[in-house]
């Protein structure tokens, strides 16, 4: 299990939710719901936080005092959701709003942010509690960017560019020095199977290196090899330098994206043995094959999922159900479709 899990999030006036209160697995947590229902949001707020008040991401200075760390949640909201202004992010963006956030119910610091205390959003107070997490967070997008890591660093300290900051921020954790203690490659190897080697930094860039029969010391440049398996790739980088070994908190946008079912199949049992070992997992998913696959894990090693279930009303709002088994969840009905189709294949 993770050192210090992250148990509870509840969002007042937040984009779509004007309320919700989500409680975590340790282990694996799953976001099923259609298209614009929050979930990348809420995974980006988790991740927003969680950068912000991690021991490890965001340690503070000595002498500087706890005070000094939540100050910085503004502006990583700013990057992480690419926008102008706080007041973006409130519910239908209205103003004046109170926009509330808690991480855990056992806060280290409670903490307001007064208009005047964030520029260019006057009329939008950011009610803020806080436990600092220890570990890591890391957030994965639904695109690849290994194959684009050796740029993105200088770019996003010299220009505005048109991504958010979790790509940059996940740039400088793909480029970590390895770890000297390669005894524990399980998780590795399995992505190595999958992918057909081990992706290593050659050069300031990314390439596949493949010690297999006929190709000892090959090497592919990483814009070379399939979408699906450089963001597996990512994976397996992340573990090698530490940053996901046996710890962590993961925040995983559609990892079944790009993926053929026989990936996704073996998908399943990676997300499931990162989470036995240490790394909470947060999961925002539109795919049934990988909702079944990891309820089939589930029932099988009495692991602890949660999954969480995303419905917009007429009114635009969401709420979120959650619950321990996935048939017990109300709302899939981001999976409808592809259980209708199914019927009309069959019934042809």
């Amino acid at each position: 299990m993770v050192d210090q899990p992250i148990t509870r999030l509840g969002v007042t006036n937040f984009g779509p939710f004007a309320s919700a209160d989500l409680t975590f697995s340790a282990q694996i947590n799953v976001f099923v719901g259609t298209n614009n229902t929050g979930k990348s949001m809420l995974l980006k707020l988790l991740y927003a936080m969680t950068a912000v008040a991690s021991e490890k991401s965001n340690p503070v200075r000595r002498g500087a005092g706890v005070d000094s760390w939540p100050g910085n949640l503004p502006d990583k909201l700013r990057g992480v959701f690419n926008v102008d202004s706080i007041s973006s992010l409130t519910t239908h963006g209205q103003r004046p709003t109170r926009l509330g956030l808690t991480l855990d119910d056992e806060s280290d610091l409670v903490y307001v942010f007064s208009d005047d205390e964030i520029p260019g959003d006057a009329n939008v107070f950011l009610n803020v509690s806080f436990r600092r997490p220890r570990d890591f967070p890391v957030f994965i997008p639904a695109h690849e960017i290994l194959s684009v890591a050796h740029g993105l660093r200088s770019l996003f300290a010299t220009y505005e560019v048109p991504f958010d900051e979790t790509w940059n921020d996940l740039a400088t954790l793909l480029y970590r020095p390895r770890l000297k203690d390669r005894s524990d490659t399980e998780i590795e190897d399995v992505i190595g199977d999958i992918v057909g080697g081990r992706f290593e930094v050659r050069d300031d860039r990314f390439v596949l290196c493949r010690d297999t029969e006929g190709d000892s010391g090959f090497q592919l440049e990483a814009p070379l090899v399939s979408e699906g398996h450089r963001k597996l790739g990512m994976i397996q980088v992340l573990l090698a330098n530490g940053v996901l070994k046996d710890q962590g908190y993961l925040f995983w946008d559609e990892p079944e994206a790009n993926l053929n079912p026989a990936s996704i199949r073996l998908l399943a049992p990676l997300i499931a043995g990162l989470a036995r070992r240490g790394v909470q997992v947060f999961l925002a998913t539109h795919s049934l094959f990988l909702l079944r696959e990891l309820q089939m894990l589930d029932e099988q090693e009495a692991a602890d999922n949660r999954y969480f279930g995303f419905d917009r009303s007429d009114r635009g709002l969401v709420a979120v159900t959650q619950a321990d088994d996935l048939d017990d969840l109300p709302v899939i009905t981001a999976l409808d479709a592809e259980l209708e189709q199914s019927t009309r294949y069959l019934y042809r």
